[in-house]
């Protein structure tokens, strides 16, 4: 059985660079061209991906900015040419056929492809289950509507 080659991925940094938390001498910068630049010298070093959070509020500094993950993906899937993008999802935040169209529109601008990562928010046993379900149901509704299932193209609606 041959093993898949490792593929290796840089955040993007959404909410501006880490260091910035620990280090006064390094800026805060969350802005567009500071994420676009990082993506842009990741794929150009030979990385495989970059995955881009998607949080509305910055979770570090909530008084500072926070880049939007879904229109920051589509810039940079429009911009990078090998480097896959990644962008995690919450549940909950987007309606999944909402979501579903927007993964596959970034993917159809990527050339590299595009991945939606849904994420559940990391909790105790006793709360995995209940976490992960949101999980499970935004996957099926995902998959469904990419599919061209009748649901998704208009032929019947689905109640939720």
């Amino acid at each position: 059985m041959s093993v898949p080659p490792l593929r290796i991925g840089v955040w993007a940094p959404v909410h501006g660079p880490r260091a910035a938390l620990q280090d006064p001498a390094e800026p805060f910068n969350a802005s567009w061209e500071h994420n676009r630049d990082t993506v842009l010298q990741a794929e150009a070093l030979g990385y495989d991906a970059t995955l881009v959070a998607q949080h509305t509020v910055n979770p570090h500094l909530p008084d500072h900015d926070q880049l939007e993950a879904w229109t920051a993906s589509a810039a940079l899937a429009a911009l990078t040419s090998r480097i896959e993008i990644i962008a995690a999802i919450k549940p909950y935040l987007y309606h999944p056929v909402v979501l579903a169209k927007m993964a596959l529109q970034i993917e159809n601008i990527s050339r590299a492809g595009a991945s939606p990562s849904i994420s559940s928010t990391p909790g105790t046993a006793r709360n995995s289950r209940r976490r992960a379900s949101p999980s499970a149901s935004m996957t099926s509704a995902m998959r469904m509507a990419a599919s061209g299932s009748p649901w998704w193209n208009g032929s019947s609606v689905a109640r939720t």
